[in-house]
């Protein structure tokens, strides 16, 4: 089925009264209310009066101001809630209009008697100075606030806040984390800019949703079709009250798609990474993953064997022999896990199955492998990397997330009857979480039958990497290959990455922004995730911005050592001004 991208537009500025009670709304003669916030395109007001309906054209409001009368535009009843009361209290309506023109006059008149409204509270509300012309504060390691070398635990985190703050400060912050998206993660996305106190219109090359299945109408009916028969959770762990029959389908669904026997869900990627790999890797065994597969996997490694875990060089099964055969020289009876991801996240390279599963055989491991970012994505179906390289059943350990291609939250496991068994009574992560709710699972079961049965959003999904990529790279940028979705363009300097960034967020171009310790220090790239929905004019527009803000701090045409060498001068002060 087609899907059609979506446009989106930016909520209007609103406004609300300096005074809450001091801007009243008349309908004719009649006092109606209270004016609550004010748009060009609309008036939200709190009235006492029960007898307005939806639908209703409104001919004579006006706003009294002081002793000024304001005319409004002819305005229609958008709709009534109707709020609730306790005893003895004056029940009071919101009644939501919308206007035929915008009020242009209205809202200059009222210039001293309102203020823009703030969308939220807590972070977004504190104060932003000098934001446009700002540079990030000197660039400190995430490392140093790890250990505060005092008695006191919560020191390291009011410095580290005091480090974050500092970042607010300047706009740096809203640009690079917890962007409030006021629209669906999309294409094109609308966020709330604490810097400008208003919602603006983002290209977005910062999710996950490859196929872009979250928004699918089938996806979303058959979701909300479960809400209304399940409600919106499953409170209760799977292995007592917490398999619904959506759970149940959803398990037979990816069984299917992954040509294997059985299948456990978890409520995260991350949950089924450490529940799985705890569960294997005993006091006594071995684990070793690939440096550039995903933290939870070296976090469920670190946990299950701290002393037995082992890292190899990015791809190189040369190295991963080795080490295994020294590893297996000393502890000859020790059970042995190899560990990678499929699609490696940050960077987007894909890793070489069929070498995995030669060196798993030599030394009898067994092989996991995370196939989050290549699921739905890669192989002629989607199949993911056994598909890619045509070697089906080559993976022991199937992981796979519902984060990424299906487009939702929770994580799973497929493999043969034995192996889930044991996880569902053995993985932590699972056994002690409450079920993925029902109406998720119903959805993720139409994301799968989608996934393996209409291609045209994964090639569309390809036509638009084999696009971009090199078009990136003949705009002088420095680019990953075009193996995966992800595409990085490398930065290295993390105050530069961020500065980049930044000026990025200001062009409305929102992509991932990479820095230690998801990668390793001096090698931050900006991360973009291409999607089925993105049009020409997306890819387009993401080009020529990253080309003029890379231009501006003279990085186009350069290699990844001269990129490292501007970098660490952009972090000089004294070297800064020598090249102004």
């Amino acid at each position: 089925m087609s899907i059609r991208p979506r446009e989106y537009k930016s909520r209007d500025l609103r406004y609300v009264p300096v005074d809450p009670l001091a801007l009243t709304v008349r309908l004719g003669d009649l006092v109606l209310g209270w004016v609550e916030n004010i748009s060009e395109h609309g008036v939200l007001i709190a009235t006492r009066a029960q007898d307005l309906t939806a639908g209703e054209i409104l001919d004579s409001l006006s706003l009294c101001w002081r002793a000024e009368e304001i005319e409004l535009p002819r305005a229609t009843v958008a709709r009534v809630t109707r709020a609730t009361q306790s005893p003895n209290e004056v029940r009071l309506s919101r009644v939501a209009c919308s206007f035929a023109e915008a009020p242009e006059l209205a809202l200059k008149l009222l210039g001293p008697a309102i203020k823009p409204a703030a969308y939220i509270t807590g972070e977004l509300k504190r104060e932003i100075k000098n934001a446009h012309d700002s540079e990030p504060p000197p660039q400190r390691d995430i490392r140093d606030f790890a250990d505060s070398g005092t008695p006191r635990l919560l020191d390291k985190c009011e410095s580290f806040y005091a480090y974050m703050r500092s970042l607010q400060s300047t706009g740096h912050y809203q640009s690079l984390y917890r962007a409030t998206l006021t629209t669906p993660l999309d294409h094109r996305v609308s966020i709330y800019n604490p810097a400008r106190n208003r919602e603006e219109d983002f290209v977005c090359f910062d999710s996950n949703s490859y196929l872009g299945l979250h928004v699918h109408p089938r996806v979303v009916e058959a979701t909300a079709r479960a809400v209304k028969e399940f409600g919106y959770g499953t409170p209760s762990a799977q292995l007592l009250s917490g398999t619904s029959r959506h759970l149940r389908e959803l398990e037979e669904t990816i069984s299917s798609f992954h040509e294997r026997k059985d299948t456990v869900i978890f409520s995260s990627g991350y949950a089924a990474n450490v529940g799985t790999i705890t569960a294997l890797v005993g006091r006594n065994d071995i684990g070793i993953a690939d440096q550039y597969s995903h933290t939870s996997i070296h976090d469920a490694c670190g946990w299950a064997n701290p002393k037995q875990l082992r890292t190899f060089p990015h791809c190189d099964y040369e190295a991963l022999d080795g080490i295994l055969t020294r590893m297996l020289a000393v502890k000859p009876s020790a059970g042995r896990l190899v560990v990678s991801d499929g699609v490696f996240s940050m960077h987007g390279s894909i890793a070489d199955l069929p070498s995995l599963r030669r060196i798993a055989d030599a030394h009898d491991a067994t092989l996991m492998v995370d196939e989050a970012h290549s699921t739905g994505v890669l192989g002629q179906n989607g199949r993911g990397l056994e598909e890619h390289f045509g070697c089906v059943g080559a993976i022991d350990v199937l992981m796979g997330t519902f984060s990424k291609a299906p487009g939702t939250v929770g994580g799973y496991v497929c493999g043969d009857e034995e192996l889930i068994t044991y996880l569902r009574f053995f993985a932590n992560s699972g056994l002690f979480s409450a079920a993925l709710p029902a109406a998720l699972c119903a959805g993720l079961k139409v994301a799968f039958e989608v996934m393996a049965n209409d291609p045209e959003p994964r090639e569309r999904l390809w036509q638009n990497v084999e696009w971009l990529a090199p078009a990136l790279e003949d705009a002088g940028l420095n680019v990953s290959a075009p193996e995966s979705p992800i595409l990085t363009v490398f930065i290295g300097n993390t105050n530069l990455l961020w500065q980049v960034s930044r000026e990025l967020y200001d062009r409305g171009v929102k992509c991932g922004n990479v820095c230690f310790p998801a990668v390793p220090p001096g090698e931050g790239i900006l991360r973009i995730s291409v999607n089925a929905r993105h049009t020409r004019e997306d890819l387009a527009r993401c080009v020529e911005s990253i080309r003029e803000v890379v231009a501006d701090h003279d990085l186009l045409h350069r290699s990844k050592g001269e990129i490292s060498e501007m970098g660490e001068r952009y972090s000089n002060p004294d070297a800064l001004a020598e090249i102004a």
